[in-house]
């Protein structure tokens, strides 16, 4: 996306993880490296993406909790163990998908990077769901699937491949990986939220090239009424 088309789609006001202030429309770019303000409105937008979700926890969560994913969770557990399989839910949202899976008799561990959105999903499915981030997240378990549905699409694309590699950690050597992602091109910003975007080969080939031995990735399209259509690109990784 064009540099000052991203600077006009922010609010006037970009707050910092600190809670400082900066006018966007007055910043002198004769002073600016292009290259620094990039990076640095992309680290804000990945701030963003957190607080976002602080801000609207109810409504999202009233917005995607009875969202059905049939398809994709019949896709997950093709690849998992038939009895009582382990799961790490990474960025579990409403946790819909949590309350899914242990109604198929899977033992479920979930987090999520809003305080807010954990809280949210934690008094939804019943259990301890953890808030932190995705590189913070530690647990001396290691699991059979770690399902990371639209939610690695917020991790900035300059550190999707140090974020999937630290969760890689925490699955069983004959684990599965479900990730989903939006198909359109570039990075994007929407609503102050961040996204990462990746067609069927980027996916492949990143997931490959982080040591995953057999990797497929397929486009699943979803519609609904307040989005519209979505094509996903879907990676199942071993």
């Amino acid at each position: 996306m064009n540099f000052f088309l991203r600077i006009r789609r922010l609010s006037v006001y970009l707050y910092l993880q600190n809670g400082i202030e900066f006018d966007a429309p007055h910043l002198d770019f004769n002073h600016c490296y292009y290259q620094d303000i990039t990076t640095a409105l992309e680290h804000i937008m990945e701030n963003t993406s957190i607080k976002y979700y602080d801000t609207v926890a109810n409504s999202y969560f009233l917005s995607t909790v009875h969202a059905n994913l049939t398809e994709s969770w019949n896709l997950f557990f093709q690849n998992l163990p038939t009895r009582n399989p382990s799961i790490l839910d990474a960025g579990c949202g409403s946790g819909r998908d949590t309350v899914e899976f242990i109604s198929r008799g899977a033992l479920v561990d979930a987090f999520d990077g809003s305080k807010k959105m954990a809280e949210k999903a934690s008094e939804y499915t019943n259990i301890d769901v953890q808030h932190c981030l995705f590189t913070n997240f530690q647990s001396d378990k290691q699991y059979d699937g770690i399902w990371a549905s639209a939610s690695l699409l917020h991790v900035l694309e300059d550190d999707l491949p140090a974020t999937i590699a630290h969760l890689k950690q925490f699955l069983k050597p004959d684990g599965t990986m479900y990730a989903s992602f939006k198909s359109e091109k570039d990075a994007s910003q929407h609503e102050l939220r961040h996204f990462t975007n990746l067609n069927l080969d980027e996916a492949k080939q990143l997931f490959e090239s982080l040591g995953f031995t057999s990797v497929s990735a397929q486009t699943m399209i979803e519609s609904r009424e307040e989005v519209g259509k979505i094509n996903w690109t879907v990676v199942i990784a071993k």
